[in-house]
């Protein structure tokens, strides 16, 4: 499998903890500027701990394309088992295992158990299939 480097600013930070985006620009022969977004994915089972947004970083990994399932006119990029480095020097955080995943916690709804874990959403007369 091929395996693609990319240096650019972090855009935004997935809420599963999973991965990033990654904006890459440059300069084309024409003088426009041009821009591609990566989604960047942590190893499988491993967390990882994204850097913080507009940071400047280098990722390598496993390159990763397909035919966009929003427009089929686009390529999604995508870099797997991606290895990140800040450009200012420092190495990326080390992901901390036993932190919980932020948008669970303190939400009331992930809290709380339902109050019958058995129950069922009932079947309108309409709907029943027999």
């Amino acid at each position: 499998m091929a395996s693609a480097t990319v240096t650019g600013t972090v855009a935004s930070l997935n809420s599963t903890g999973t991965g990033f985006r990654v904006e890459e620009t440059w300069e084309g022969r024409d003088g426009r500027s041009s821009r591609r977004f990566w989604a960047v994915w942590f190893p499988k089972g491993t967390g990882g701990m994204a850097p913080p947004v507009n940071a400047h970083v280098k990722v390598t990994g496993l390159l990763g394309t397909k035919v966009s399932e929003r427009d089929n006119r686009y390529v999604d990029h995508t870099i797997n088992d991606a290895q990140v480095e800040l450009l200012n020097g420092e190495p990326a955080p080390a992901a901390d295992h036993r932190a919980p995943v932020q948008p669970y916690v303190g939400n009331p709804a992930y809290d709380t158990p339902p109050e019958d874990p058995w129950a069922t959403a009932p079947i309108p007369e309409s709907e029943t299939p027999f």
